[in-house]
C-alpha cells in the first residue's frame, strides 16, 4: 500500500519502478479524490475543466486520460 511505502520511504529504502506505482488505477483515484477535497477544487484549470467535470467521467476515463 501506499502507507506501506512512505514507511519504507522514511527508514531511507529506494525504489524502482514507480511509474508502475504511479499510474496505478488506485492512485489515480486516490488521487482524484484528494483533489476533489481541496478548496481549490472548484477553480477551473487553463482548460476550463473543474473537478465537479471530471467527476461526471466513468472512473476508467479518468486513469485512462492521466495515463496518456
Amino acid at each position: 500500500t501506499f502507507d506501506d511505502l512512505y514507511a519504507k520511504s522514511k527508514n531511507g529504502d529506494i525504489f524502482t519502478h514507480l511509474m508502475d506505482i504511479i499510474l496505478s488505477r488506485e492512485n489515480i483515484l486516490l488521487a482524484y479524490r484528494n483533489i476533489k477535497a481541496n478548496a481549490g477544487s472548484k477553480t477551473a484549470g487553463t482548460d476550463g475543466t473543474i473537478i465537479k467535470d471530471i467527476g461526471k467521467l466513468p472512473a476508467e476515463t479518468v486513469v485512462k486520460k492521466v495515463r496518456y
